[in-house]
């Protein structure tokens, strides 16, 4: 699927972040560890790039810890 392709029946966006999910299709897996984003969606190839986090996963557990 190229970049500019759409699935038809988009995922729902809260669904999505939950499982994990890619954001467009919501099938391929975002994390490729427990704090890593994969980097790209494993179904429709979507770069994940755009979303660079830093340290903010890192953080956030170390605060629940």
């Amino acid at each position: 699927m190229a970049d500019h392709e759409y699935p038809v029946h988009s995922p729902l966006p809260l669904q999505t972040a939950l499982a994990g999910r890619c954001p467009r299709c919501g099938e391929g897996k975002l994390f490729a560890g427990f704090l890593a984003l994969a980097p790209r969606c494993e179904c429709c190839s979507l770069d994940y790039g755009f979303a660079d986090s830093g340290d903010g996963p890192a953080i956030f557990i170390v605060m629940i810890a």
